[in-house]
């Protein structure tokens, strides 16, 4: 059995082609008979513009919604990324800045710094008085302290030195008689 061939294939497979393909022979027969049948032109052209003009109508409209949504989804996108990482942020540290001066005016004024005045009187007998605030006093109580820890210790150190010093002079367990005497002696002038 032979195979059929390929324009036997197409036609099978789309059989509309071949009435469409006779009315089109059907019409440029006319047109080139030119009989003067212009309305059967006109008629066609009309006919073919409409079917054809509908058709380019759906099919410019389909290109026109994909070309929206090719457009128009990234673009939402992007606008949504833009508004969502870079204004939303802006807007946050705006309106928290805005808060923060709101809740600075709402609150009562801080109480006002205490301050101290020391009047003293130097040689040339001027007198001087010293305004201090409540943070110069603090700082001045800690160096006091710290001034006053330093000179206790060294006073502790000059005192053990001066402790380890007597017990040297006064302790000679197998010293001279004449050493025991002069000890015995500065012990009571010291005492």
């Amino acid at each position: 059995m032979a195979r059929p061939s390929r324009t036997d294939l197409f036609f099978r497979r789309y059989p509309w082609i071949r009435p469409t393909l006779w009315v089109l022979v059907g019409i440029w027969s006319i047109y080139l008979a030119r009989k003067p049948i212009f309305f059967v032109r006109r008629i066609s052209w009309s006919c073919s513009t409409v079917i054809f003009g509908c058709w380019w109508a759906i099919l410019q409209t389909v290109l026109h919604l994909v070309v929206q949504l090719c457009v128009a989804v990234p673009m939402t996108a992007l606008a949504y990324a833009v508004i969502a990482y870079g204004t939303l942020p802006v807007l946050e540290i705006v309106c928290a800045h805005f808060i923060d001066l709101f809740e600075a005016a709402l609150k009562p004024p801080p109480p006002p710094t205490q301050t101290f005045r020391h009047t003293h009187t130097h040689s040339n007998g001027e007198t001087y008085t010293h305004t201090y605030t409540e943070e110069e006093v603090d700082q001045l109580e800690r160096l006091r302290e710290a001034m006053l820890m330093r000179a206790m210790a060294e006073m502790r150190e000059e005192m053990q030195r001066e402790q380890e010093r007597d017990t040297e002079q006064h302790d000679y367990p197998n010293g001279s008689g004449k050493a025991k005497r002069k000890a015995k002696k500065r012990n009571r002038h010291a005492h």
